[in-house]
């Protein structure tokens, strides 16, 4: 598989209630942190006020629900 043929994909059905409440959490503090977006042409570039969140606190969290898919 090349890198243009990697998707990353979401199973939201994976989450539990409580896990999807944490996801929106989530996701509402990383939205309130874009300072930059530029369209590309498979999608978008989004920049972030790393100052504003700590990103590394998120890995673990993002990690449990996205996946590579093949």
């Amino acid at each position: 598989m090349s890198k243009t043929d990697l998707s990353i994909e979401c199973d939201l059905n994976a989450l539990t209630s409580e896990e999807r409440d944490r996801r929106q959490i989530v996701l509402g503090a990383v939205m309130r942190t874009i300072i930059g977006r530029s369209e590309l042409p498979n999608g978008f570039q989004l920049r972030f006020d790393a100052a504003r969140l700590d990103l590394a606190a998120l890995v673990p969290y993002f990690a449990g629900i996205w996946a590579f898919a093949s």
